[in-house]
């Protein structure tokens, strides 16, 4: 590493601090749509939730295996593209000292305050009578010392949803030596020649073949391990996955010659997609351990997970690259909101099915309840429990400023993202639409 690199990193760079309202439209959409995912978990065949329906859906099987291909990659993708242009605006000491502020604070906040209450709902639901909370809760804290005494809790009722943050504040540490190395001269030069190489398909294969080996590993790590700990070979495998998702999302934006072949490959990109999909699901997946018990069936499975990933996450970018790059009052609103609706979502979401499960109707009415009901609750719960209090805020990684303003008037008006200078006017807008030049 260089001297000029490292000077680069430290000092804010105007130049490169263009605000990519995709981004922000995608991180809102994917927070956000984690409330009907979870809602549809309630009434899914094998799934694990706090709170289960006592009848099921194979049309909420469906729905969910479907968006657990690509909704947490591409959030990741989407962490990377942001911690691009957050190191390029703070410089690294500021961009580390966010992450704590927006990320770890709020962890530990959760870890102590929101997740507790989420799991007890889970045991008020169980047909093992739970005990009064505060002794539930001294458990709860004292499972939770344990860690410090290398006794690992198992299951998701130590870290429930927000498991998501650990890995992403590792990747972010991960990603500023990542970041020294492509500001190199070499590092400059090897991503331009990679942006200016990678021509028609190359995107589409290069990028996912990663994904798709890491899958194949993870079938490997789940066969060999299964007398030790299969949980634990699935797992960090799985983990090395979103790792590549969060690094591609960093280099995709560090050259607009990226974002243009997203653009142009989108409808290719979701058709492999669906077809990668509709082949593992309803072609590989029947077949089961017959298939799976043979290395080239775990090569194919591992293969088909990979690229079905990749392409969905390819071409969702595509749209959004095509199609949201404005921001209007809702936009800016709703983004500001998504992190603590993370954090809140999930025990006001239970609350909710507790007693939703309960009536007498059909699935279809207690999905549109649950969703309606905590999606509402929870912006409530957000404008006037945490954005209107500045300390609270802090504990939920959102600026200690001014509070957001509630979005007025019919969003009509809206302001799209500035070009930047340099390889940004790649990308052009036309009639709503994102051409390469």
């Amino acid at each position: 590493m260089d001297a000029t690199s490292a000077a680069t990193l430290r000092k804010p760079a105007r130049a490169q601090t263009t605000r990519r309202h995709e981004l922000d439209w995608l991180r809102t959409a994917a927070v956000f749509g984690l409330i009907p995912f979870h809602t549809a978990v309630i009434f899914t065949t094998g799934a694990y939730d706090y709170v289960k329906n006592a009848q099921t859906s194979q049309v909420m099987d469906f729905l969910t295996t479907f968006i657990t291909v690509w909704g947490i990659p591409l959030l990741f993708l989407v962490a990377g593209g942001s911690a691009r242009y957050a190191l390029a605006a703070r410089g690294v000491g500021r961009y580390l000292n966010e992450r704590v502020t927006r990320l770890l604070v709020p962890f530990i906040f959760g870890m102590l305050v929101i997740v507790p209450f989420q799991v007890y709902i889970g045991r008020l639901s169980s047909p093992t009578p739970a005990p009064p909370y505060l002794v539930f809760y001294g458990q709860f804290l004292w499972s939770l010392a344990l860690i410090f005494t290398g006794v690992l809790p198992r299951g998701p009722d130590w870290i429930g949803h927000l498991w998501f943050i650990p890995p992403l504040m590792f990747f972010a540490v991960v990603s500023v030596p990542f970041a020294w190395a492509l500001r190199t001269p070499r590092g400059k030069a090897a991503v331009s020649w990679l942006a200016g190489s990678l021509r028609g398909f190359a995107p589409l294969v290069l990028f996912g073949a990663p994904l798709a080996l890491v899958n194949w590993m993870a079938l490997e790590g789940v066969r060999y391990m299964a007398t030790t700990d299969t949980a634990f070979a699935s797992n960090a495998i799985g983990v090395t996955a979103f790792l590549f998702c969060f690094l591609y999302g960093y280099v995709l934006y560090l050259d607009e010659r990226f974002l243009a072949s997203v653009v142009r490959d989108t409808w290719l990109a979701l058709a492999l997609g669906a077809i990668a999909w509709l082949s593992l699901r309803y072609s590989i997946q029947p077949l089961g351990a017959s298939f799976s018990n043979d290395w080239y069936g775990r090569v194919v499975l591992g293969f088909l997970r990979g690229y079905s990933t990749w392409w969905w996450v390819m071409g969702i970018l595509g749209l959004a690259l095509r199609y949201l790059r404005f921001t209007n009052g809702a936009e800016r609103y709703l983004a500001r909101a998504a992190y603590p609706v993370y954090i809140i979502h999930m025990p006001i979401l239970s609350l909710v099915a507790f007693w939703v499960v309960r009536l007498d109707t059909n699935i279809a009415v207690k999905f549109l309840i649950i969703i309606v009901t905590a999606i509402a609750a929870s912006l409530l719960v957000y404008e006037t429990l945490i954005n209107r209090v500045a300390p609270v805020r802090v504990l939920f990684g959102v600026d200690a400023g001014a509070p957001a303003k509630t979005p007025r008037g019919n969003g009509r008006k809206r302001r799209r993202s500035g070009r930047g200078s340099g390889s940004d006017r790649a990308v052009t807008q036309r009639g709503g639409r994102v051409t390469g030049r």
